[in-house]
């Protein structure tokens, strides 16, 4: 147990913030900072972001035709059956991938 407690505190060091009084790693750690903000193509994100929301509204669109599609020749009983047997996944998907 020592042993984990060592390697645990040894790890998580790493991400420990710089201490006040030491002022080069305060410093170093502001210009990694400011070095990472120039690099950022905000422009360039926005609009990958947009795209992937209309293939996002497109794939669901999809889904939707297909499942009324597979539903349209059942009746209401085997409809009800098929809803009561993809719940448990979806109840699933829908805790791990709250997106979809």
């Amino acid at each position: 147990m020592h042993t984990i407690n060592l390697c645990a505190k040894s790890i998580l060091k790493h991400f420990d913030l710089p201490k006040r009084d030491d002022k080069k790693a305060l410093d170093h750690a502001a210009n990694a900072l400011v070095d990472l903000a120039d690099n950022i193509n905000y422009k360039a994100g926005r609009e990958q972001e947009r795209g992937n929301n209309d293939k996002k509204q497109a794939h669901y669109k999809e889904y939707l035709e297909v499942w009324a599609s597979i539903c349209d020749g059942l009746a209401d009983n085997k409809i009800q059956e098929l809803k009561l047997s993809v719940h448990l996944a979806r109840s699933m998907l829908g805790k791990v991938c709250p997106s979809l």
